[in-house]
């Protein structure tokens, strides 16, 4: 019999161990020698229990053949539980140091020659030479969870009943017989082709399962000094792959009560993914986003991938480009693999994987934490890193000359020559339209001059943040140039080495301190440009920091408008006529909508959300593209026309509008990823109140502010009363 639950009392007596047992409504009393080291408070799941039946109560006994699996809800991959081969720690530092770990699809690649694919990897071709006989016998799927040892595999070869593993991948063979009540396993030689059948020894499996137990204790403990110990005692084997980060801790013993704080926080943000994680390919659906109906309109073969073509009624869990996704067949097939996400439409999703599924039915969002954590290790160890700043070395400003690096604006010009001459840390504010981007991409240009690597991440508009400084600065921008720009929620950036000499961090909100640390990892300098706030105000001295307070974006009249979300007083550039060469073409209807002499303009359009979370609402589609069809007539080239909404629902429709009426170059974005345009149409959707991002006013600023000559605000009246913002803006 086989027992899991949480452990609510347990003794040592003299016949070994006794616990109590909860399982839901149910007590379970066990006894034995295997028990040893679990505690009150423990979830457990113990093997081949003997039932002893009592006068009293009945009693199960763990034998020789019981297995005690710790925590069985959290899952550990076969290549996680093989590192702790080196120490217990090492699959929990391999994630906090954003470390891959090597987990080769070898069994998916064989499957692939087994059925004769089109391939030219050597696994392939070694299964393509089995007879056809041998060759009906091998099945594959590409994921399982044992719920028994708490372990998730990827790419499950069987043969007949056994599982199938390749030479040197004994840990996952054991585990999958094992968990299936098998005591042996097939194991094909790479070099040779040929199969060993592999008989399970008891001690093998236990030793398995204690280094599991022993992963999961590393998660549950309240102090890490026990890794600091075994580190300074220079325990650290050199032939494990993290030998050269621990060495370097070892030489920072003064750091360890920080890194204890940040090992302590990646265990609980850790924990929880993994926990959702499991849920997720367990029930089919995300826990907290849901899950995706499709029906599949296309598969084929592109490269060594299939690509799949989703038709969607809805996206309800928000799925988005590059994002990992499960997709799944209904049952009775129910056959799941990964796949990331490589466009989204109004109606289709276009999916790539390595698996080939036969019919998809359901798309569910994968939650990946970002790896800021690999950014901590960097803040804290690398010499080239601006650690020292942030502790006890000020930062400061270099006594220099003022050249003339902008025309006509001493305030930015200031600002260029400042963040040309310090050290340290450095802060730019200025409110939305004030030459932020401007500012530094004239800096980051006169920098190049020295030689070096700059590191660009913004909370938002990297689009916009990417095209200002190509303009400057070209062909030195991109993925192997010296300028690299990242979002501050794309997972390489906190992968990428700290080599850099300046990190510029453009932030629209206070964002977690932790994830400004691992970016601040990265670069020796680091400047921040903000709004209005300063991230560590007290780390960064007035000599330090720079200030905009001109308009450079939208004229006196547009400004007055936005005047009430914006922090302070502006001094207001001059009115920028918007160009109009064939006004007479425009409608008579849409005369007044496209005139330039309006500079803002609220359209009421009645019409019905659709949807729950992701919402869309086809008459205000139907009216912007309307709209930027005339101002097209007038003379308006498309390139100048933007179109925001706060759903990515109803960016699709817009999308999939402009492309029916032959509408190219237009811009339609969600708020974060706006970008600065003549003339910017808002789509709010929602009947009675702003809803999705626009909730957010951050994200409601971006958008009002990307605007430079006319701003037009399309949605129902209803949300004029109940929103604050509107009813002070209009």
């Amino acid at each position: 019999m086989n027992i899991v639950g949480e452990i609510t009392n347990v003794k040592e007596e003299r016949n070994g161990f006794a616990a109590s047992i909860r399982q839901k409504n149910s007590l379970f009393h066990v006894q034995g020698h295997k028990l040893k080291g679990i505690k009150k408070g423990d979830i457990v799941y113990i093997t081949n229990l003997e039932k002893k039946s009592g006068i009293l109560k009945t009693t199960y006994i763990a034998t020789e053949k019981s297995t005690v699996s710790l925590y069985p809800n959290i899952y550990f991959t076969p290549a996680e539980i093989s590192l702790a081969k080196y120490c217990k720690y090492a699959p929990l530092l391999s994630k906090f140091f954003g470390e891959k770990i090597e987990d080769k699809n070898n069994e998916l690649k064989f499957y692939r020659g087994v059925r004769n694919e089109e391939t030219s990897d050597k696994i392939s071709k070694i299964a393509k030479r089995y007879p056809k006989e041998l060759k009906g016998k091998f099945s594959y799927k590409s994921m399982h969870i044992s719920k028994k040892f708490g372990v998730f595999f990827n790419w499950i070869l069987h043969f007949g009943k056994f599982p199938v593993v390749f030479k040197g991948n004994d840990i996952k063979g054991i585990l999958l017989a094992a968990g299936s009540d098998m005591d042996k396993y097939v194991i094909i030689n790479t070099e040779k082709g040929t199969m060993e059948e592999k008989k399970i020894k008891r001690q093998e499996l236990e030793d398995i399962i204690e280094m599991r137990n022993s992963i999961v204790q590393t998660y549950f403990t309240q102090s890490y000094d026990d890794y600091f110990k075994k580190v300074a005692d220079g325990e650290c084997s050199e032939s494990c792959p993290f030998y050269k980060h621990c060495s370097k801790i070892k030489l920072s013993k003064n750091k360890n009560p920080e890194l204890s704080k940040f090992l302590l926080a990646f265990v609980k943000q850790d924990l929880k993914e993994r926990k959702l994680f499991l849920k997720t390919v367990i029930r089919g659906e995300n826990p907290i986003r849901g899950v995706l109906n499709g029906l599949l309109k296309e598969k084929k073969l592109d490269g060594k991938d299939i690509t799949y073509n989703i038709r969607i009624a809805h996206n309800e869990p928000w799925i988005k480009t590059r994002e990992k996704v499960m997709i799944s067949e209904n049952p009775p097939l129910s056959r799941k693999a990964f796949a990331s996400v490589e466009e989204i439409g109004f109606s289709n999703l276009l999916l790539r994987s390595e698996e080939d599924i036969l019919k998809p039915n359901t798309v569910t969002p994968i939650d990946e934490a970002l790896p800021i954590y690999r950014g901590i290790y960097d803040f804290l160890y690398s010499s080239n890193s601006s650690y020292q700043f942030f502790s006890n070395e000020p930062s400061e400003v270099i006594p220099f000359q003022n050249e003339n690096y902008i025309q006509n604006d001493e305030e930015q010009n200031e600002a260029v020559s400042r963040m040309l001459n310090f050290n340290g840390l450095f802060c730019l504010t200025g409110e939305n339209g004030t030459g932020k981007k401007f500012v530094l991409t004239k800096t980051v240009a006169n920098l190049m001059k020295k030689g070096g690597n700059i590191l660009v991440a913004c909370e938002n508009k990297k689009d916009e943040t990417e095209k200002c400084f190509r303009k400057e600065l070209g062909r030195f921008v991109g993925k192997d140039k010296p300028v690299k720009i990242f979002s501050i929620n794309e997972k390489d950036l906190y992968l990428e080495e700290p080599i850099f000499d300046y990190a510029i961090i453009l932030l629209d909100s206070e964002v977690e301190k932790n994830l400004l640390l691992a970016i601040a990892g990265k670069a020796k300098n680091i400047i921040f440009s903000t709004p209005k706030f300063i991230p560590f105000e007290d780390k960064i001295p007035e000599s330090n920091r720079a200030k905009l307070t001109t308009q450079h974006r939208f004229g006196e009249h547009i400004q007055h408008f936005l005047q009430p979300m914006l922090s302070e007083e502006l001094t207001p550039m001059e009115e920028q006529e918007m160009s109009l060469t064939n006004i007479d073409a425009v409608s008579e209807e849409f005369r007044e909508i496209v005139s330039p002499d309006k500079f803002v303009q609220f359209i009421s359009v009645k019409g019905n959300p659709k949807g729950t979370n992701n919402k869309w609402n086809d008459a205000e589609a139907i009216f912007v593209t309307l709209a930027v069809k005339e101002f097209i007539k007038g003379g308006m080239e498309p390139e100048k026309i933007g179109i925001v909404t706060p759903y990515e629902r109803q960016k699709a429709y817009i999308e999939k509008m402009l492309v029916s009426s032959d509408v190219s170059k237009v811009r339609v974005s969600l708020p974060d990823d706006s970008m600065e345009k003549d003339v910017i149409i808002i789509s709010f959707v929602d009947s009675h109140k702003i809803g999705g991002s626009f909730t957010n006013p951050v994200k409601s600023k971006i958008t009002l502010t990307r605007v430079k000559n006319k701003l037009i605000l399309v949605g129902n009246k209803n949300i004029m009363k109940t929103s604050k913002l509107l009813s002070k803006i209009i």
